[in-house]
């Protein structure tokens, strides 16, 4: 197994991915590693955005599914950070150069409230884009290496918050460009119902002693296949919580 220092030079070679937006090589390929150890590199890489002046608002899933949980062997989504740097404001403009070769997924974003006796709740609930990008060659990674690699977690913009009525299940959504839809789906591919990967979410990240809390955001995961970041409008619709798009330029 890798030693401690190897988790701190490899989170810093991904960070410097992200810096330099060039891809490299797998971290598989060049050791053996386990589940518990790329979460170790991804709280190294994690304390990097940290260090430099950033600061932790929330958390993502991944491999919200039970396909996608039995294809790579694991029996719970993966788990990311949302770092500040990474959010981006509805209708602005994101750039594709910002990233090595950026997919879109349409998700469903929660917002954390904490009560003294009911501990966390969901406070709002929102549509929401997010932005993946993995630091690997050719897009080509397995679950160790992804997670290391903060899941893939590059980007992510938020539509208007709306108050959390208590359900999120049975929801059609859409990810379109320039107004032509490019996947559709439905909330319930997310686990069935996003509710349970809000559960799923708040159980990894105790597991990992993750501090969430009041105000935190908690991306539930895709509901469709992710698409290649073109330019244009890209906009996700998700019925009963409304839409959140962005410009998305060269």
């Amino acid at each position: 197994m890798p030693s401690q220092l190897d988790f701190s030079q490899w989170a810093d070679e991904l960070r410097q991915a992200v810096i330099k937006r060039s891809a490299i090589a797998q971290l598989s390929s060049r050791a053996q590693l386990d589940i518990p150890a790329a979460y170790q590199i991804q709280h190294a890489l994690m304390n990097s955005y940290i260090n430099a002046g950033d600061h932790l608002v929330g958390a993502k899933l991944g491999l919200t599914s039970e396909a996608k949980m039995q294809q790579v062997g694991v029996n719970q989504p993966i788990f990311g950070y949302l770092v500040a740097s990474m959010q981006r404001q509805s209708h602005h403009v994101l750039k594709r150069s910002d990233f090595i070769h950026p997919r879109a997924e349409p998700e469903i974003a929660f917002r954390l409230g904490y009560k003294e006796v009911a501990g966390l709740f969901i406070e709002a609930i929102a549509p929401a884009i997010e932005i993946i990008d993995s630091r690997y060659h050719n897009f080509k990674f397995d679950v160790c290496d992804v997670i290391a690699d903060n899941c893939s977690g590059a980007a992510f913009i938020i539509g208007e918050w709306q108050p959390f009525m208590g359900r999120a299940n049975n929801l059609p959504m859409a990810i379109s460009l320039d107004g032509q839809i490019q996947e559709s789906g439905n909330s319930n591919s997310i686990l069935g119902d996003p509710l349970k990967a809000y559960a799923m979410g708040l159980d990894v990240a105790s597991q990992l002693r993750f501090p969430l809390g009041a105000g935190s955001i908690l991306l539930a995961g895709a509901a469709t296949a992710a698409i290649t970041l073109k330019v244009g409008r890209l906009e996700v619709t998700v019925e009963g919580l409304g839409s959140v798009a962005i410009q998305v330029t060269d």
